[in-house]
């Protein structure tokens, strides 16, 4: 069911057409899997230290220029108004924070003498989004930032890889040296239309051509 626009909030006006302005852009989730076991078997002082770190170093290998909407506790919603990134820059993106997430991930067993099973997958889609303030945040609204986090439950078998979504994609071909690795699905999630993506999955050995099929 669609509703339709309202303007006539008391002592909103303009604010409320600048909600429901929408525009496109592209949304990346960079995701931290094994999050939920790792919080359950780690002490509360070693688990934040842990986490913050490794999403400090995402953050800090943000090579797009992307902005922040939200830090969730496991991952990051970047994104970025405009026309969509091509899917070299998407692999660049993710080949960067992989490469980054490996080492930092390295070093922090090492300090803590834990092994620590945790790695890197992320999502990139692309479709209208909003941005709205709440005080002195900057928050993001439209269905595609909904299709986006519904993609972190997909069917898929595994935890490190990157899903690009036919919407970001738009016909585009991965480049020449990836297309016999990808695999395409369809899936429907409660509420959506059919969201169909490509999704490539990640071998640390093999770095310099890091995203692989099964």
């Amino acid at each position: 069911m669609k509703y339709q626009q309202y303007n006539n909030f008391p002592g909103i006006g303009s604010e409320t057409s600048n909600f429901a302005s929408l525009n496109q852009g592209s949304l990346l989730i960079p995701d931290i899997s094994g999050f939920t076991k790792f919080v359950h078997d780690t002490d509360i002082g070693t688990g934040k230290y842990v986490i913050s770190r490794l999403l400090t170093v995402l953050l800090d290998c943000n090579i797009l220029g992307l902005k922040v909407s939200e830090i969730e506790g496991d991952a990051i919603l970047f994104y970025k108004l405009g026309k969509r990134l091509s899917s070299e820059e998407v692999l660049a993106q993710f080949s960067t924070m992989q490469h980054r997430f490996s080492i930092e991930l390295s070093k922090l067993s090492r300090e803590t003498g834990i092994e620590l099973k945790l790695s890197l997958k992320m999502i990139a889609h692309y479709g209208p989004l909003a941005e709205y303030h709440v005080g002195r945040f900057t928050k993001l609204y439209g269905t595609s930032v909904i299709e986006a986090h519904r993609l972190l439950k997909n069917s898929i078998d595994g935890d490190e890889y990157l899903i690009i979504t036919d919407n970001l994609l738009d016909s585009e071909m991965l480049p020449d040296d990836r297309i016999g690795f990808a695999n395409r699905v369809c899936e429907t999630y409660n509420h959506l239309e059919r969201i169909c993506f490509t999704w490539l999955r990640f071998i640390p050995e093999l770095h310099s051509k890091s995203l692989v099929a099964v």
